[in-house]
């Protein structure tokens, strides 16, 4: 990985029932080990995001019917945006530090898998807030 965040367009392995995508060895070698997983839908207009995480290690992965902007900014950079049109998969690897939001401009809901490097602890969320949209 080069920069903080690393995008992998993902192949669709799906068949007649629906699309199906897998979580890219690599991704899952830079977490270190799952230690959290984790469900969730954007909403057409809807953000998620708008943080970074101090320690932990993310790999999101996004499965799209519509369009949908990723927005990132390393620590100390500038905030950068990358656009996603009609359906697919795509894996993002995030590295701590690096502030992170996904907004659906899509017509139907989005769906995340978040996997984590450290556990989701209510009392310490390792979550710093960042507006990037």
């Amino acid at each position: 990985m080069t920069s903080g965040i690393e995008v992998d367009s993902q192949a669709d392995a799906g068949d007649p029932r629906g699309p199906a995508f897998a979580v890219p060895k690599t991704a899952l070698a830079a977490l270190g080990g799952v230690e959290d997983v984790h469900l969730m839908t954007v909403r057409p207009g809807a953000v998620r995001g708008n943080h970074f995480h101090p320690r932990k290690r993310e790999v999101l992965v996004v499965l799209h019917e519509d369009d949908w902007e990723l927005h990132w900014s390393e620590p100390d950079g500038a905030p950068r945006s990358r656009t996603f049109r009609g359906a697919g998969g795509v894996s993002l690897t995030i590295l701590p530090g690096v502030a992170h939001a996904i907004r659906n401009t899509g017509k139907v809901n989005l769906t995340v898998a978040g996997l984590s490097s450290l556990p989701f602890d209510p009392d310490d969320p390792d979550s710093v807030a960042v507006p990037l949209t």
